[in-house]
């Protein structure tokens, strides 16, 4: 604990030091070290016996500067100097894909982005915020209200943070389409119908509300990912029109609604850049945008560029020069791979992180930002992403990753051990997966979902003992879990998520086994086995359960209650099935005794990734 007596231009920076003191281990009081504090053009910390001096160009510098001072206090003389390489630096939070973030959540993210010194905050809502005419927009799907995101906002703005809203105004509204109220605006699943006049009825309502909570004028618009725009309800209606054209349309009417509210809007770039490819691909390196493309494209909505996928510089460099052709200014977007299971993976993230952000600084890139999307139901918790941020932060105040300095700094900040963070690599990089895993394989997942009798990744996995496996990374957890006592909720999660993964892939090495050698007694011993693989089941759901409300508000959950029940209720009929077999009821169990086939289509037998949880759990049909 570091008492100071802080002194000087302080104006506008105490409501947010009064929030975060918690957070440092410093006193204020008049007797303590005298420390003036100053604007200037850069972040300055300088400390001795004596006194001190912080310098700060923003107001969230001087709150990482706090941090700083905390760290550096105990090493004698302190003298550090940090010119940010991007103007902005933050973090995307995901609150659409089941998991909306509780306000009090977001308020512990903001307290910890100030101090790791990141300025830019995103609230991605496809529809989870309130529209008071629209009483089926977010229904029943947690959206926020009005005056919860103008607390949020006024929050972060404490902390000096930018808050901005960010909606889709395209593609991505499956949710809201699925109610038959919308059917008259509805394209296809996802797409807006475009040209239908309510449909920019009810944008210019979205985008009234969804701007109306927050001070900045900016505005993220979406319009990435529309894969079948013009190809339902609109072709029906007018014959068909190439994507461009349809998009180009709705852009006009967009920019009318968006400078009628005075907003400055952005938008993910990949349809340009999809249009300009033969096969469709955002990062066809060969692929030439046409001159009427980068004519046509907008000049007031700024592009961004992202990309969670690449580990090649090379690719990196020339995405961000073809972005450049453009007029409106790039952004850059990367990811912390929350989205592929129920496990972070830092190998992937790191791999293509550091080439990312490293071009982006020799590019000139002014901002960059890191998502932490939850796809698929949103099973890795956000708390996950922590670490993520912290790269992203140091990288923007150093201009590049120093793992040691990052694990300092984290701990500092996040009061925690980095490497409990990395580690949750491991649930993913397997025995036989490459280093680095830039292939982002995610067996975690399709281990966890992977039906009990009729298993489709045996082959992917053949020869590798997982049970000893995830045996001993539960023990790991347990061990994280006691060293950082203000993450035991998250690794307990992790050390439940190893045990239930290590005794369900013990059934998944020996049944099959069993069942093609005719082995009764075998048989006997996993029958007698199910109970205990339930019970493992049945506490990493109930710790599941605890950490989603810990942090998330309820709607949502009720997705991985059924995944997680239907694991149980298979596990129920493969003990059925299991105890009559080795009866002698049963000549075989057919299901275990067929010959399986590898489920990834590569020659190696490298472990692959399969995000979907539909494709895991049966070779049945899931989704009609």
């Amino acid at each position: 604990m570091i008492r100071v007596n802080l002194t000087g231009q302080l104006d506008g920076l105490l409501r947010g030091l009064n929030l975060l003191l918690p957070e440092l281990p410093m006193e204020l009081c008049e007797d303590g070290i005298p420390v003036e504090v100053v604007k200037g053009d850069c972040l300055r910390v300088d400390l001795d016996a004596h006194g001190g001096r912080i310098e700060y160009a923003e107001k969230v510098q001087f709150y990482r500067a706090l941090s700083l001072l905390c760290q550096e206090a105990g090493k004698g003389r302190v003298h550090r100097t940090e010119r940010p390489c991007f103007d902005k630096i933050g973090v995307m939070f995901d609150v659409s894909r089941n998991a909306v973030l509780k306000p009090d959540t977001l308020y512990y993210f903001f307290r910890k982005m100030a101090l790791m010194g990141l300025n830019l905050g995103m609230m991605y809502t496809e529809e989870t915020y309130e529209i008071p005419s629209q009483p089926y927009f977010g229904y029943l799907r947690g959206r926020y209200s009005r005056d919860e995101l103008r607390k949020l906002d006024d929050y972060a703005y404490d902390l000096g943070i930018e808050l901005i809203p960010c909606i889709q105004t395209l593609g991505h509204l499956e949710r809201m389409l699925h109610w038959p109220v919308y059917d008259e605006v509805k394209d296809t699943e996802a797409v807006l119908l475009v040209g239908e006049e309510k449909t920019y009825e009810l944008l210019d309502e979205m985008i009234r509300e969804a701007s109306a909570p927050y001070r900045s004028n900016r505005i993220h618009v979406g319009m990435d990912e529309a894969w079948d725009l013009g190809l339902g309800n609109y072709l029906k209606k007018n014959g068909y029109q190439s994507g461009f054209e349809i998009m180009s349309r709705h852009l006009g009417r967009l920019s009318q609604i968006l400078k009628k509210y005075g907003l400055r809007p952005m938008m993910w770039s990949d349809m340009y850049f999809r249009i300009a490819s033969s096969t469709g691909f955002y990062y066809d390196l060969d692929a030439v945008i046409p001159p009427e493309v980068l004519a046509s494209a907008p000049k007031d909505f700024e592009l961004i560029y992202w990309d969670y996928y690449n580990d090649d510089p090379a690719v990196y460099d020339t995405m961000i020069r073809r972005h450049q052709q453009f007029a409106a200014p790039t952004i850059f977007a990367g990811g912390v791979w929350t989205w592929s299971g129920p496990s972070a993976n830092y190998d992937t993230t790191l791999s293509n992180t550091i080439p990312a952000l490293t071009k982006c600084r020799e590019l000139g890139i002014r901002e960059v930002f890191i998502t932490a999307w939850g796809d698929n139901g949103a099973e890795c918790n956000t708390l996950a992403a922590l670490y993520g941020m912290q790269v992203y932060a140091e990288f923007g105040y150093t201009g590049g990753y120093e793992e040691a300095h990052c694990k300092e700094r984290f701990a500092q900040c996040v009061h925690a051990d980095a490497q409990a963070f990395l580690d949750l690599s491991l649930f993913d990089s397997i025995p036989g997966v490459p280093a680095g895993n830039v292939q982002a394989a995610n067996p975690s997942k399709y281990l966890l979902y992977e039906d009990t009798l009729a298993p489709l990744f045996t082959e992917d996995t053949k020869g590798i003992l997982l049970s000893e496996y995830y045996g001993q990374l539960s023990k790991k957890y347990a061990d994280y879990r006691r060293e950082n006592p203000e993450f035991d909720l998250l690794f307990a999660f992790y050390e439940d998520l190893g045990r239930a993964l290590a005794l369900k892939c013990r059934w998944r090495e020996r049944a099959g086994e069993a069942v093609q050698k005719n082995d009764r007694e075998a048989a006997a011993s996993l029958a007698d086995f199910v109970p205990d693989m339930m019970e493992s089941m049945r506490a990493l759901k109930n710790r599941w359960r605890e950490l989603w409300f810990c942090t998330n508000k309820p709607y949502g959950f009720e997705i991985l209650d059924g995944r997680l029940g239907g694991i149980l209720a298979r596990m129920e009929s493969a003990q059925w099935r299991m105890e009559a077999f080795a009866a002698g009821e049963l000549d075989t169990i057919e299901e275990l005794a067929e010959k399986k086939l590898p489920f990834f289509p590569n020659e190696n037998g490298v472990p692959g990734r399969c995000d979907r949880w539909d494709k895991i759990i049966s070779a049945s049909r899931v989704l009609l």
